[in-house]
C-alpha cells in the first residue's frame, strides 16, 4: 500500500552548476506532497528529504532562475514528490 504526506522541505541542493558560477537558493521552504510505501511515509519527516535542483540546462545565465526540483532522500529510495517543486536560485559569476 502507498500513502502520502505533505512536508515542508527546507533542505535544497544544486547539481551540475556550470564552472565559474556559484548558486544560492532563495527559496526558504517548499510544501510538497511526498508519496511512497505506507510504512515509509508513516516514519518520514522533513529531515529525511531534500529537493535537488539540476542546473545543467542553465548554461551561461546568471541572476535569479526558477528550477524544477526533484524530491530525494538518502535514507528512503522509494519516495517521490508530487506537485510544484519549483525553486528560485540565484546564479552568479564566481
Amino acid at each position: 500500500d502507498y500513502d502520502s504526506k505533505t512536508l515542508n522541505i527546507s533542505k535544497f541542493t544544486t547539481v551540475n552548476v556550470e564552472k565559474g558560477f556559484t548558486t544560492k537558493v532563495e527559496t526558504n521552504y517548499k510544501s510538497v506532497v511526498v508519496v511512497g510505501p505506507k510504512d515509509v511515509i508513516d516514519n518520514l519527516s522533513s529531515n529525511d528529504v531534500y529537493i535537488e535542483c539540476d542546473l545543467s540546462k542553465n548554461v551561461g545565465n546568471s541572476g535569479s532562475v526558477i528550477i524544477k526540483g526533484i524530491v530525494k532522500s538518502d535514507k528512503y529510495k522509494t519516495i517521490w514528490g508530487t506537485g510544484d517543486c519549483a525553486i528560485t536560485i540565484k546564479v552568479e559569476n564566481s
